[in-house]
């Protein structure tokens, strides 16, 4: 059995200190295989909102938001016997 961790696939490059998307990529990896979690896969979902109160009375419509997301997972630990 596993446990799974979702984590947002928005990642910030500070350019400033010479940071590419890759080495934040890398160093978000990093962390968290260093606290036992595995790589599971990317993931899309997307998400149906509906508009507010106001904005149904203003016409607005539904809107479909797209999420990219990183799985990561791990083997659940046994309890004691």
């Amino acid at each position: 059995m596993y446990e799974y961790k979702v984590i947002s696939g928005q990642i910030s490059v500070d350019y400033k200190k010479h940071e590419t998307f890759e080495s934040v990529l890398e160093n978000m990896l990093q962390a968290m295989q260093n606290e036992g979690w595995e790589f599971y896969t990317p993931c899309t979902i997307t998400e149906r909102v509906s508009p507010g109160c106001l904005g149904s009375l203003l016409g607005q419509k539904e809107d479909v938001v797209s999420h990219q997301t990183f799985i990561f997972r791990r083997k659940k630990s046994q309890p004691a016997k």
